[in-house]
């Protein structure tokens, strides 16, 4: 449905040559072939196409550059960025949501618990993420059998999210006897709670544009490992609000997992955001409002 939509925009341009504003969330390896084949055509006509981070957008002109139509500048004039921006106030910590939300989940309050938000399809590798706190786990209760302890280990895994590979999912972590450790919940209108349940998010995604769910995660004062192609990143800066891994890599994962738990402290009552405030979603309002005017006045000229 998404994607005929969009080819739908894309036609109105040609017939009815309207101004189109069409977002792109994510690297264009992760659209497919005919997305991006379509997007290749149409890029020659008079619209805009807006990525929500730098890296889509060098990404994007990179990928379908058109240089055989000698249009690389049409194309660059085509895409602009604004990034995303999520609204900080809902999303502050709040400890009586915490509290709430690990006796909904029968969470003990010491629990160190691993986040994760999104749908639930194969781009989002939750099936690594659901590995590496596998190999976390068995590494923590290792370290308990050597001190001759029988508790189990302290530590959740709850993933946030629907979609075509949930009962494939919760199938994986069963078949390593953590089907009551990870808990792959409902969807909930009021994610914003969810993030105070947390301790840390993880983001396991074989490509991630300028991730919603992470920046909602820093302004609920959550540090942030996610996947990255390289050591740079727009948002995260490596061991301050966050850390940086290779796709797969669920050695470095788990590495930065039994980091976070060493230095947990269950008995805290504020979490500070991480965040910074240029991705509070006044700034991304006020970049819209910019562009929708500027593409009014090329319209009335």
């Amino acid at each position: 449905v998404g994607r005929f939509h969009h080819l739908k925009r894309c036609m109105f341009i040609v017939i009815f040559n309207i101004p189109v504003i069409c977002d792109l969330h994510s690297m264009p390896e992760v659209q497919g072939f005919w997305r991006n084949l379509f997007e290749h055509l149409f890029l020659i006509k008079p619209t805009r196409y807006v990525a929500v981070s730098d890296g889509i957008a060098k990404a994007y002109m990179q990928k379908i550059s058109l240089k055989e139509f000698n249009q690389k500048s049409a194309v660059a004039g085509s895409v602009v960025t604004i990034k995303n921006g999520v609204d900080a106030n809902k999303f502050r910590f709040s400890f009586a949501a915490r509290e709430n939300l690990r006796e909904t989940f029968d969470i003990d309050s010491d629990y160190f618990v691993i986040g994760a938000v999104g749908r639930l399809e194969s781009v989002k590798s939750f099936d690594n993420l659901i590995q590496a706190f596998a190999m976390f786990y068995e590494q923590i209760k290792q370290r308990l059998i050597a001190k001759n302890s029988h508790e189990e280990p302290q530590i959740r895994l709850v993933i946030d999210g629907d979609g075509s590979q949930k009962q494939m999912l919760r199938g994986l972590a069963k078949s390593h006897n953590l089907g009551k450790k990870i808990i792959i919940t409902t969807p909930t209108k009021s994610i914003s709670r969810f993030y105070s349940l947390f301790d840390c998010l993880a983001i396991s995604s074989r490509s991630e544009g300028l991730s919603v769910a992470l920046l909602e995660a820093l302004f609920a004062g959550l540090k942030v490992i996610t996947t990255s192609p390289s050591n740079m990143h727009e948002v995260v800066v490596q061991d301050k609000n966050g850390y940086l891994v290779s796709f797969n890599d669920q050695a470095a994962m788990v590495k930065i997992f039994m980091e976070l738990f060493e230095n947990f402290n269950p008995d805290f009552l504020e979490r500070p955001s991480l965040a910074s405030p240029d991705f509070e979603i006044l700034n991304m309002s006020k970049s819209y409002q910019a562009l929708y005017r500027q593409i009014l006045q090329e319209v009335k000229s």
